[in-house]
């Protein structure tokens, strides 16, 4: 039996009707750490196809779940049969050969995993998501890291390019899911993070920083700007307390209470305590980054790993660039730290 199937670009071909028990019969069944996807996201995580190509295949009934036909944003369950196109594998090993170099990319250390949680280490400088001009990212060392498991790996959150540290994800769905929903829920689960600041920090104890961001044009270039108006952009919350001191700058642990792109960086360089190292927001980089993700507070969860000492896992090498004594501030010459 056969019926006409459309390709991306619009032409008719003849396509042999085939069953739905699994790919070679032009299917798939949805598997235990699939459950709860929609159904574009289960075909972008097989095919890896233009997502235009998938959502035309819905639309004309080439996809079809349990035997009839389905909306893309549909949510699939466990032991689901899936019908696609029978040229779909082929389609997916041809656009596949163009990201073979996936599979040698390192991989990420692993922190600690526990209920489909992975804790794992980025270093700064690699991007959380692919983009322009930089195809490796954490997001897909991690799917290389997968092998063949039917959900790869996943970020549920993500951490600035020059930023290192911790970086929470899913090996399933459900378990992506509900980090997710923990990290919309400020109450529920806090980042940390560590980072060196300029500068003698003058505070005891817990100190809240508030302002609004907005992106703007400076010196020709797009940055982050803070101000203390509320219209003047979205609000963002910090909390900093002073760890440690050397030569002129201050090691902070830093929780963060709204995610806003740049945050630490941006209201640290406000309060004037740019992070070292930090060329964006601060004095010339002479050197990486110096501010890290930490790791996780969380009330309700029992598996969020922290990277500080005496709290859970001890730093791994390298995880702050040390930090070479300057000269010493005049606060602390009078207080006689060294």
């Amino acid at each position: 039996m056969t019926h006409r199937g459309l390709l991306s670009g619009g032409e008719d071909i003849l396509m042999e009707e085939h069953g739905t028990d699994g790919k070679k019969s032009g299917g798939l069944t949805v598997s235990g750490e699939e459950a709860g996807l929609k159904v574009i996201g289960l075909l972008e995580r097989h095919f890896g196809l233009p997502k235009s190509l998938l959502h035309r295949w819905i639309r004309t009934g080439q996809v079809r779940v349990n035997g009839g036909r389905v909306q893309p944003f549909a949510r699939v369950e466990e032991g689901d049969t899936v019908r696609v196109p029978p040229f779909a594998e082929a389609m997916a090993g041809e656009a596949g050969e163009t990201k073979a170099a996936v599979q040698d990319l390192p991989e990420l250390p692993i922190i600690e995993e526990k209920d489909g949680l992975v804790a794992v280490f980025k270093p700064a400088g690699l991007p959380t998501q692919p983009g322009t001009g930089h195809e490796d990212s954490a997001s897909e060392r991690l799917r290389a890291m997968s092998g063949d498991s039917a959900f790869p790996i996943t970020p549920a959150h993500r951490l600035d390019r020059d930023t290192s540290g911790v970086l929470l994800c899913g090996r399933t769905f459900q378990a992506l899911t509900r980090a997710q929903e923990l990290f919309r829920d400020h109450d529920g689960l806090g980042k940390e993070y560590l980072a060196w600041v300029e500068g003698h920090w003058p505070y005891r104890g817990e100190h809240v920083l508030r302002h609004y961001l907005s992106k703007r044009l400076v010196g020709g270039h797009e940055k982050m700007t803070a101000s203390e108006n509320p219209a003047d952009g979205r609000e963002a919350v910090l909390a900093a307390r002073a760890l440690a001191f050397n030569g002129g700058a201050t090691l902070l642990l830093v929780r963060i209470f709204t995610g806003r792109t740049h945050q630490i960086r941006v209201q640290l360089a406000a309060a004037g305590y740019p992070i070292v190292n930090d060329g964006k927001y601060g004095r010339l980089a002479a050197g990486p980054c110096t501010c890290t993700a930490s790791g996780f507070s969380c009330r309700t969860e029992p598996f969020f790993p922290r990277l500080l000492p005496g709290r859970g896992i001890s730093p791994r090498p390298g995880i702050l660039p040390p930090l070479r004594p300057g000269p010493e501030s005049d606060r602390e010459r009078r207080e006689g730290r060294k």
